[in-house]
C-alpha cells in the first residue's frame, strides 16, 4: 500500500511544471564576464535552481457595460454622432425658418401693394378688409419678417 501511494507521488511530482523547466547555467568567462544560459557555458557553469511561482489567475475581460470609461475610439464615434445629429437638426431648423420667411414676406409685399384686399368668411363670400385691419396685418407681417427672416 505504501508503495502505491510513494509511486504515485512521484508520478505527481514528476508530471508538475518544475519537471519541465528548462535549467538555467551561470558562468564566468575569460574576462570576468558573467553569462547565463540554457547550456552550460564551460567545466566551471554550474546550475541554477529557480523557484517560479504559479501564475495569476486570469482577469476576466471587462465588457463594455463593466468599463469604467469608454476607450477612445467609441468616444470619438459617439462625438462624431453627436455632431452630426445636431448638423442635421440646424439643417432641418434653418429649412423651416427660409420657408416661413419667404412665406411672410410674401403676405407682406401683398400688404404693402394696396388695393383692394378680402378673406373669404366661412360662408364662403369676401369681406373686404378696411385700411385700419390692412394696417394692423401689415404691422404684425413686419414682426414675422423680423423674427423669421434674421
Amino acid at each position: 500500500m505504501k508503495y502505491r501511494i510513494v509511486l504515485l507521488l512521484v508520478c505527481l511530482f514528476g508530471a508538475s511544471p518544475w519537471a519541465f523547466a528548462e535549467k538555467i547555467y551561470k558562468w564566468v568567462d575569460s574576462d570576468g564576464n558573467v553569462h547565463y544560459s540554457a547550456q552550460p557555458g564551460g567545466k566551471q557553469a554550474q546550475e541554477l535552481k529557480i523557484h517560479t511561482l504559479p501564475a495569476p489567475p486570469a482577469a476576466p475581460a471587462a465588457t463594455p457595460a463593466e468599463s469604467p470609461q469608454p476607450s477612445f475610439v467609441e468616444s470619438y464615434e459617439k462625438e462624431q454622432k453627436e455632431k452630426a445629429a445636431a448638423a442635421e437638426k440646424a439643417a432641418k431648423e434653418k429649412e423651416v425658418r427660409d420657408k416661413n420667411c419667404e412665406i411672410v414676406r410674401k403676405h407682406m409685399i401683398s400688404l404693402q401693394l394696396g388695393g383692394r384686399l378680402y378673406e373669404i368668411d366661412e360662408n364662403g363670400e369676401r369681406k373686404f378688409l378696411s385700411d385700419e385691419e390692412i394696417q394692423s396685418r401689415l404691422e404684425q407681417a413686419k414682426k414675422d419678417v423680423a423674427k423669421w427672416c434674421q
